[in-house]
């Protein structure tokens, strides 16, 4: 992605002349994030409306809490859980825009994490509790986060400067992949016991 926004190995003295685009970039994943985690909160809230099931029905706890048992035990490696995907791609005639222009409207679109292949069921499980809760304040600062994440990712990814050192660190994250999964799927398995523990205190 550092690659295709913007051009590596041009060295100290030209990277300068990236920095307003890259400052564009992380501002489109940032509103992004906000932009689809105000959506889920709000379309949260209709649902509720129309259901007639509130944030505070012992339901909404249960239904995270089977969510994450799930999602973790996918991470475990222990089932197969499929959640929704996008095969869409950001066009790449956008190449051809203006570089501000486009740098801002790849982050925005790809700021939302729906926009292409969902790769963390953290995500699903941030997005799900969002929609769950109908608060469009929460999402959007749970998606402002996000946003602020992956612009934090991108940054990394530029100062790196050369391809070479690019691909060591592309290494370095897939290698690192197994792990993050282990960790992600037991700390999804240890919010599922925390919710099932607040649906029994409730009851």
């Amino acid at each position: 992605m550092v690659g295709t926004i913007l051009p590596i190995g041009y060295g100290d003295r030209q990277h300068n002349k990236f920095a307003p685009a890259v400052f564009l970039h992380c501002l489109g994943y940032v509103l992004g994030g906000t932009a689809f985690g105000t959506f889920l909160g709000a379309a949260g809230a209709v649902l509720q409306r129309i259901s007639g099931v509130n944030r505070g029905d012992s339901s909404v706890p249960f239904i995270a809490a089977i969510a994450c048992l799930s999602l973790g035990a996918r991470e475990l490696r222990l089932c197969r859980v499929p959640y929704p995907q996008s095969t869409w791609q950001v066009p790449i005639g956008w190449r051809r825009m203006p570089l501000f222009l486009m740098a801002f409207l790849y982050a925005l679109v790809l700021g939302t994490g729906v926009a292409t292949r969902i790769t963390a069921s953290s995500f699903i499980i941030a997005s799900l509790w969002v929609l769950l809760q109908g608060d469009a304040l929460l999402g959007a600062i749970i998606g402002a986060a996000f946003g602020f994440g992956r612009a934090v990712a991108f940054v990394i990814g530029w100062r790196l400067k050369t391809s070479v050192s690019v691909d060591r660190f592309l290494e370095l994250v897939s290698a690192s992949s197994p792990t993050m999964s282990v960790i992600t799927g037991l700390a999804l398995s240890g919010v599922a016991g925390l919710l099932i523990a607040l649906c029994i205190g409730n009851r």
